[in-house]
């Protein structure tokens, strides 16, 4: 077999044993279910004069820069909302056992819960686990599915350029507006806005293309989720496949 006929997973002829013989190659292939890339083993044995097959654990397939760059995202996060509990916390605690408190706490709270929530945004873009319902669009076959989700993608693509042009104007207008308490330019919460529509922007339209041109899975062509209960079990379901 050709690596292009193994990678699509064409096996309408066998493997020729001549090729095989005496060596161990691999072949890889990506399950069309999971994504991931389960490894064959292919054994010559001259004493049985036949091929034997073994299947090696499946391994992960190496992560994309877009893969790395939500992780990172989902790290800041975490950082974010691990600081905000502790600021928040810590200030009640010294407010009522110490009678004082931290003057900056409230308000750097509400700039870490801006910019979770954007960055939190892309993440949930990558993994289509934003909410919706898709009672009309799971009717649909599958040009009609493409159909619906190229013109969200139009209409998400062009509602995010109108964010980032509004944040771009907001973080111009308030370099130079202080924030009452930490004295910080008012300039960092609205950059929030641009942190969220740059990345986005260039998903939006990577996906763009790939539904044009057809490139997308049948389980791609809805990207909402009707509860927040089933995007979380599809998430964890696909961390354990």
């Amino acid at each position: 077999k050709t690596a292009y006929e193994i990678y699509q997973c064409d096996w309408s002829s066998d493997v020729c044993s001549s090729d095989l013989w005496g060596r161990r190659p691999r072949r890889v292939f990506p399950d069309k279910k999971t994504n991931w890339f389960v490894h064959y083993s292919l054994d010559a044995r001259s004493d049985m004069g036949g091929l034997t097959g073994d299947i090696v654990h499946p391994t992960a397939p190496p992560r994309s820069v877009l893969d790395r760059f939500c992780r990172l995202l989902d790290l800041v996060s975490a950082a974010a909302l691990a600081l905000m509990a502790l600021m928040v916390f810590g200030n009640v605690v010294l407010r009522y056992a110490f009678n004082s408190g931290i003057a900056v706490s409230e308000e750097l709270s509400r700039w870490l819960f801006v910019w979770m929530t954007f960055l939190g945004a892309v993440v949930a873009l990558k993994e289509n686990g934003h909410l919706g319902t898709d009672m009309l669009v799971s009717r649909l076959g599958h040009t009609g599915k493409r159909v619906c989700l190229g013109l969200s993608q139009l209409l998400m693509l062009g509602c995010t350029l109108m964010l980032l042009k509004g944040a771009w104007a907001q973080v111009q207008i308030n370099l130079e507006v202080e924030a009452p308490v930490t004295g910080w330019p008012m300039a960092v919460v609205y950059a929030a806005g641009i942190a969220f529509a740059v990345p986005v922007s260039l998903m939006l339209l990577h996906q763009l293309w790939r539904t044009v041109t057809d490139r997308v899975r049948e389980d791609e062509l809805v990207m909402v989720q009707e509860s927040e209960d089933l995007a979380a079990l599809q998430h964890a379901e696909g961390k354990q496949a």
